[in-house]
């Protein structure tokens, strides 16, 4: 069987990305009832600075914050999470819209609330709905590329309960087979390979008998939240939008609809040429967003 490499495989990093990704970074654990959660931190011990917390979309992992969360150490106490059944947090037993927004209010409990939140897609979703029940742990959020559903216009599950699973509980025989067959869903383009490379690289584990994604194969292929309108209309929390041009998740009119009605919103904010993966196919772009939403934070 071979070997995981160990390091990502790059081919011609800029020097950008090694920078960021040569940043140290440590890992904390959580013990809840339920779950073991994994979080990691670039600087924990800058108790001066504001907490700025990064979550991942569907299926992802703390590591694709790697090549974005070091640009704002200089001015935030910055970690990054694993939501469950991904990454190094561990399974549950049963999986809900509900167990996953509990992942991101107990970090915030832990030692982080209330704190700033940046997150992408699903776990966009997660942080809009502890915006609306959590109001004390969240000062501010930015939701990157995050698909929320409106009863008037589509159609399909009208609960929030689990769809089938959509893992799969197939091993490989060697670290070069699984890598592969590595892809991001919903595919788009991606410039740059070392981006691709790296977050593919921390995306496997190697368990008995092979290799496998570091994902649970027992997490459902998808969780609804299906009344945005409602949802949004709890939110009293300062919630900044922003979207891919390309996106094939997120269409121009859902964005502005999105924006419109959050209470505390500087409307759509569009990222031009960038997808769904808005971190791999425009990383530097997305950081100069930030950085403006962050530096000019509505009160």
């Amino acid at each position: 069987m071979h070997q995981k490499p160990g390091a990502p495989q790059y081919v011609a990093p800029p020097e950008w990305l090694l920078r960021a990704v040569s940043a140290p970074s440590i890992s904390h654990f959580v013990q809840h009832p339920d779950v073991r959660l994994h979080y990691r931190s670039w600087n924990a011990s800058d108790a001066n600075k504001p907490v700025l917390l990064f979550a991942h979309g569907y299926r992802a992992n703390s590591h694709w914050w790697d090549f974005i969360a070091p640009y704002f150490i200089d001015h935030y106490r910055v970690f990054a999470m694993d939501f469950s059944g991904m990454g190094e947090s561990g399974p549950r037993a049963q999986y809900s819209p509900e167990a996953f927004t509990e992942d991101l209010t107990v970090i915030l409990e832990t030692d982080l609330g209330p704190a700033t939140v940046i997150a992408h897609s699903y776990g966009g979703l997660r942080t809009l709905r502890a915006c609306a029940d959590r109001p004390d742990l969240i000062q501010h959020a930015i939701i990157l590329d995050s698909r929320v559903r409106f009863l008037d216009v589509d159609s399909g599950q009208t609960i929030s309960t689990p769809s089938p699973r959509s893992g799969s509980t197939q091993l490989h025989p060697s670290y070069e087979a699984i890598r592969q067959r590595y892809r991001v869903l919903p595919e788009q383009p991606l410039p740059l390979y070392d981006l691709f490379e790296h977050v593919a690289f921390h995306s496997i584990e190697e368990v008995e008998g092979g290799w496998r994604w570091r994902a649970d194969s027992a997490l459902p292929y998808t969780l609804v939240e299906c009344d945005g309108s409602a949802l949004l209309g709890r939110i009293d929390v300062p919630v900044d939008y922003v979207y891919g041009e390309g996106s094939s998740v997120v269409e121009p009119w859902r964005a502005e609809r999105i924006a419109s009605l959050l209470r505390y919103s500087r409307g759509a904010i569009c990222i031009p040429q960038g997808h769904h993966h808005l971190m791999l196919d425009q990383p530097l772009t997305l950081v100069a967003v930030l950085r403006a939403l962050l530096n000019n934070r509505p009160a």
